[in-house]
């Protein structure tokens, strides 16, 4: 089951991530600062999580993202608040800040084995494979999945045929100075 979550900037909802995390360890996290991955997200998404605490106005167009592609969604809140018309009859986790209360809540809408399924890229030895194992959050945080070839020489992965968003080739960049290898994106 593929879920992603959308929630309020700032540490404030660190709490909030961490806990869907520890739920669906395979989670796609969105934030406000990387709109071009929303509708990928959401599309390839069998649940939207959408914490609308404090009326967030991104948190409703989520919501919409989430109806226009047929997704089921579940708006969290930490506090009981009116909510538009459309979305006052969607499934609604007010959890109070209260963490284990929301994990359990959430835990109800997701089937038994969502928890524990592994991303089977993860265990594939093929250069693709080792480059999802190092890359693979960064790639899912931007909603872009790579169709092309990936070759391994050594310690340089060469990616063929990207079309990354610029800030993605940023944070692959960095990530691969800080574990000493060396990616070219052609």
């Amino acid at each position: 089951m593929s879920i992603c979550l959308f929630t309020g900037e700032g540490a404030v909802f660190e709490p909030v991530r961490n806990t869907v995390r520890a739920l669906f360890p395979n989670a796609t996290m969105l934030s406000a600062d990387v709109p071009s991955a929303w509708a990928g997200a959401v599309s390839n998404s069998d649940l939207v999580v959408v914490d609308a605490t404090a009326a967030n106005p991104l948190a409703f167009y989520f919501l919409g993202l989430a109806d226009a592609f047929g997704r089921r969604s579940i708006i969290i809140t930490a506090i009981a608040e009116r909510l538009p018309a459309p979305f006052q009859n969607r499934p609604t986790v007010v959890h109070g800040w209260n963490l284990e209360q929301l994990k359990s809540d959430l835990g109800k809408f997701a089937p038994a084995n969502a928890k524990a399924t592994p991303d089977p890229r993860e265990e594939d030895p093929s250069p693709a494979g080792k480059f999802h194992k190092l890359f693979g959050d960064l790639l899912q945080k931007y909603g872009y999945e790579h169709r092309g070839p990936i070759e391994l020489d050594g310690a340089v992965f060469t990616v063929r045929e990207q079309d990354m968003d610029f800030a993605l080739v940023q944070e692959i960049s960095n990530r691969a100075k800080t574990l000493k290898v060396r990616v070219r994106l052609l």
